[in-house]
């Protein structure tokens, strides 16, 4: 039985998955995290990175991540063209659109 100091430390939790290039890799990512954080509400979307699997230590961002002018954080993927946007329906845009 673990104990109280083992369950607030973070951990990390590796998936394998096969994908034709980066990009599709990518979009993989994506939709296994937003996936697993539907199922596991605790499990941190904007934490989750991605790396060729041979080479774990050289990791991107999934999701951006960029601070908004309320705090809030920007739930859109990594890379994402136009304006930053908060979590859920009808939140918060903030910065310059294309």
């Amino acid at each position: 039985m673990p104990s109280d100091d083992d369950l607030c430390r973070g951990y990390t939790v590796h998936i394998t998955f096969e994908a034709r290039d980066v990009t599709e890799a990518r979009d993989r990512a994506v939709m296994y995290a937003e996936a697993l954080c539907l199922l596991r509400p605790e499990v941190s979307l904007l934490d989750t990175r991605l790396s060729p699997a041979e080479v774990w230590h050289r990791t991107e961002p999934t999701f951006c991540g960029q601070e908004g002018p309320e705090g809030e954080l920007c739930t859109d993927v990594h890379r994402h063209p136009g304006f930053h946007s908060g979590p859920g329906l009808g939140s918060l845009s903030w910065g310059e659109g294309i």
